[in-house]
């Protein structure tokens, strides 16, 4: 994700060695994507993101997505918990 603040820590549970195992977790991290004219085109914030590799959805809790498209109002989602996608959708 271009744009990721937070902190990164190693996953408490295992060491993203296992199919279930998370490689790494971010705490109360914000990511920002920007159009080519440097618009903000989304934002993302989350309490913690758990991170799975292998292409397993990302975990998201408290995720807040705000999608700003140019010539539409912004569009603005939050809820309790959330994935992502590998290909970020």
């Amino acid at each position: 994700m271009p744009g990721v603040v937070g902190r990164v820590q190693a996953g408490g549970r295992g060491n993203g060695t296992g199919p279930q195992d998370p490689d790494y977790f971010l705490e109360d991290f914000a990511a920002t994507s920007f159009g080519k004219d440097g618009s903000v085109v989304q934002h993302l914030a989350a309490r913690k993101l758990t991170h799975f590799p292998d292409g397993q959805p990302t975990q998201v809790i408290a995720p807040t997505l705000t999608d700003t498209q140019p010539g539409k109002p912004p569009t603005r989602v939050r809820a309790d918990t959330g994935s992502v996608s590998a290909d970020n959708e």
